[in-house]
C-alpha cells in the first residue's frame, strides 16, 4: 500500500516509479507554471496557492472544491488588482465555488468582469435563468477578499425565473466571506444587482463597497434589491461597508430583505433609488427581522419610505442617522407598513422630505433621538445636530450640539473625552451621543 501523499510516475507499459512526498504546499504560477487559472487548480492540492500574474484571462473557472488560495500577486495594491482581470466573456461565472468549499478556499486580489452567471432555472419552453454572473457559491463558505467584482450580467426571460446576484449570488447555505472587495456596475434581471443570498445562507460583507448596481426587470416581473437582495437568511451581516448608488425597479435601492434576518452595523446606505414603491435606502418586508446600528441613510429616494420602509417585519434601530433622503408621496426617512414593529433609539432624523416619519398602522416607538418637527417619545428633542466634516467622515455632531451627550443615559459611548484618541477640541462626556458615532461601538468611525 503506498502512503496516502505519495506519487506514482508511469514511465512506460508495466514500469512504475515512486516519486516522494510531497513537502509542504506548493505555489504554482499562472502562466509560468501553467497557462490558465483552471489548470492551476486542477494540478493544486489542499493548501496549494495558485498566484496569477497581472494580465487578461479569457476563461470561468471552478475552485472544484479545493480548500486553496487563487490571488493575484499583490491584493492590497489596487493598482495591480485592477490589472489582473478574469474575463467569463460571457460564458457563465467567472468563479464557482459549488462543491462544499469551505473558509480555505480564498480569492483574493483580482477583478472578475464579463460574467453571466450560471443556469439555476430552465423555462418549460425555453430560456434559463442565471445567477452569480462574476462569483457563484452554492452551499459553500469560501472568502472573497481584495477583489473588484465588476460589469458583470445574469438574466432571464419572461417564461423564466428572472436572473439572481448580478454581482455575487450565494445560496444553499454555507457561510462565506466577502471582505475588502468592491461590487460595482453590475446587473441583475430580477433581484440583487449586486449582491444575492437566498435561504439557509449566512453571509458577511465587510468591509466592502456595493455601488451603482442594478435590478431592472427582464419580464413580466418586479426586480428588487438594486445593492443587496436578501431572502430567508437566518443570519447575514453587513459591516463596516458602503452601499451607494444603487437602482432598483421596484423596491429596496440599497437592500431589500424578505423573510431575513440580518444586521447592518457601521455601514453607509446613500443615493441609492427605489423607482417602484418601497424603501430607497432599506425595504424589510415578509416577516424580516433587522438590527441597524450606527448607520448613515442618505439621500435615498422612493415613494414611499425613501430611508427604510418596514413592512410585516421587525427592525431595531440604534444610533443610525437619516439625513437628506426624498420620499416622493410618504416617509421621508421611515416608514412604518402595516403589521410592522420599529423602535429607534438615539437616532437623527434631519432634512429629510417631505416628512420623518410616517406610519400606516401603529407609529414606531422612537426615543432619546432628535426628529426634525418633534415626535412624541421620551428624550426626544427637536434641535438641529449642527453636523461637520472630519477627516473623511461626515455627519458628525458639531462642538455644541444639543445630540452630544443627550442620548439614553443607561447607554455610554464606547470612546468619549477621556481616550486619548479622542480629539482634544472635542468635549464629549460619556453619556452616549446621538446618531450615527454614538453609542457603545462609536470607537469604530475613529481613524
Amino acid at each position: 500500500m503506498l502512503a496516502s501523499n505519495s506519487r506514482v510516475m508511469v514511465l512506460g507499459v508495466g514500469c512504475l516509479v515512486l516519486l516522494p512526498p510531497r513537502s509542504g504546499a506548493l505555489t504554482i504560477h499562472v502562466p509560468a507554471d501553467e497557462s490558465t487559472i483552471q489548470g492551476a487548480i486542477h494540478a493544486a492540492t489542499d493548501g496549494d496557492e495558485v498566484v496569477i500574474a497581472p494580465g487578461r484571462y479569457g476563461e470561468t473557472v471552478d475552485f472544484l472544491g479545493k480548500g486553496i488560495t487563487v490571488r493575484g500577486t499583490d491584493p492590497s495594491d489596487s493598482v495591480v488588482v485592477a490589472a489582473t482581470i478574469v474575463d467569463g466573456g460571457g460564458a457563465g461565472s467567472v468563479f464557482t465555488f459549488d462543491s462544499g468549499e469551505g473558509r480555505a478556499s480564498v480569492l483574493a486580489g483580482l477583478t472578475l468582469t464579463g460574467g453571466s452567471g450560471t443556469v439555476i432555472h430552465q423555462g418549460r419552453w425555453g430560456g434559463v435563468s442565471t445567477a452569480g454572473g462574476g462569483v457563484y457559491i452554492e452551499g459553500a463558505s469560501p472568502r472573497v477578499e481584495d477583489c473588484v467584482v465588476r460589469d458583470n450580467a445574469v438574466s432571464g426571460g419572461w417564461i423564466t425565473t428572472g436572473g439572481m446576484g448580478g454581482g455575487i449570488s450565494c445560496s444553499g447555505g454555507g457561510i462565506p466571506l466577502i471582505a475588502r472587495t468592491r461590487i460595482e456596475r453590475n446587473s441583475s434581471t430580477k433581484h440583487g444587482g449586486g449582491i444575492a443570498a437566498d435561504g439557509e445562507t449566512r453571509p458577511t460583507v465587510l468591509e466592502s463597497a456595493v455601488l451603482d448596481n442594478e435590478a431592472t426587470p427582464g419580464g413580466n416581473w418586479a426586480a428588487s434589491g438594486g445593492g443587496i437582495f436578501l431572502r430567508g437568511t437566518p443570519s447575514a451581516r453587513i459591516i463596516r461597508s458602503e452601499v451607494r448608488g444603487n437602482r432598483a425597479q421596484k423596491d429596496g435601492g440599497g437592500l431589500y430583505a424578505k423573510g431575513a434576518d440580518f444586521t447592518l452595523l457601521h455601514a453607509i446606505f446613500a443615493g441609492n433609488t427605489a423607482s417602484g414603491d418601497f424603501g430607497g435606502g432599506a425595504d424589510v418586508i415578509g416577516g424580516a427581522s433587522g438590527d441597524i446600528v450606527n448607520t448613515i441613510f442618505a439621500q435615498n429616494d422612493a415613494p414611499i419610505g425613501a430611508g427604510v420602509q418596514v413592512h410585516d417585519s421587525s427592525v431595531e434601530l440604534e444610533n443610525c442617522t437619516f439625513v437628506g433622503n426624498v420620499a416622493g408621496i410618504r416617509g421621508g426617512a421611515i416608514f412604518d407598513g402595516d403589521r410592522a414593529e420599529v423602535r429607534a433609539t438615539n437616532c437623527v432624523l434631519w432634512y429629510d422630505t417631505p416628512d420623518e416619519i410616517d406610519s400606516f398602522g401603529t407609529q414606531p416607538d422612537v426615543t432619546y433621538s432628535s426628529i426634525r418637527g418633534g415626535w412624541n417619545g421620551q428624550g426626544n428633542v427637536a434641535c438641529g445636530p449642527r453636523f461637520v466634516a472630519y477627516k473623511g467622515f461626515e455627519l458628525i455632531l458639531g462642538v455644541g450640539s444639543t445630540c452630544i451627550d443627550a442620548g439614553d443615559p443607561q447607554i455610554e459611548d464606547g470612546l468619549s473625552d477621556w481616550h486619548p484618541r479622542w480629539p482634544a477640541w472635542y468635549p464629549d462626556a460619556p453619556r452616549s451621543d446621538m446618531g450615527a458615532y454614538g453609542g457603545p461601538r462609536n470607537g469604530d468611525w475613529l481613524p
